[in-house]
């Protein structure tokens, strides 16, 4: 007999070893405090550079709900809140509003046609419905690198005005591309991971 079976009968455990468990879905976003995402962003005709910090992660309901300090273009800073879980991204809060109902993102696991939509309770500035659908995975090539990225194609209703644009959203770090239409309005100037 192997010394390594003696030694797992000595011990009263099984001789076969348990079968690996399987890997996880991949998360969509960083969510390691320290993590920085770096954007251009298309702004007035300009291009400025918007930075998002993750200050904290929490646990909650299954999800690592992220706190994302923005600073930049639009806002000095302004803190965002997003649950990040095997199911996808859910926004949940932006500065003191919190979404009611909460915001998906990114439904996964990600099928191309799948769709959903999103009426808020309360005002949003004047948006009475968001309706998200996958278009599927995609090459996305960005000053931050080469990513696969699932497509995310958004129609907002504002004051009876749609509006669209495209979100593409990499595993392990999160929004690295946004269009409208051939224009962007945001893409991933770089990358830093948390610790």
């Amino acid at each position: 007999m192997r010394l390594a079976a003696v030694v797992l009968l000595v011990v009263g455990l099984p001789l076969h070893a348990a079968p690996a468990p399987k890997d996880k879905a991949p998360l969509y976003h960083a969510t390691a405090v320290g993590a920085k995402l770096v954007y251009e962003v298309a702004a007035g005709g300009q291009v400025a550079q918007q930075t998002d910090t993750v200050v904290a992660a929490d646990v909650k309901d299954g999800a690592v709900v992220i706190s994302l300090r923005q600073t930049g273009t639009r806002i000095e800073t302004l803190v965002r809140r997003v649950a990040v879980s095997g199911a996808g991204l859910v926004a949940v809060s932006v500065g003191a509003h919190t979404y009611d109902p909460p915001d998906a993102l990114l439904r996964l696991p990600a099928r191309a046609g799948d769709a959903w939509e999103r009426v808020p309770t309360k005002k949003e500035c004047g948006i009475s419905r968001f309706h998200s659908r996958v278009v599927g995975e995609e090459d996305v090539v960005v000053p931050a690198g080469k990513f696969k990225a699932v497509r995310v194609d958004v129609t907002t209703v504002v004051f009876g005005t749609e509006l669209k644009a495209s979100n593409w959203y990499a595993p392990g770090v999160g929004l690295v591309k946004q269009t409208n239409g051939d224009h962007f309005l945001m893409v991933l100037k770089s990358f830093t991971p948390g610790k």
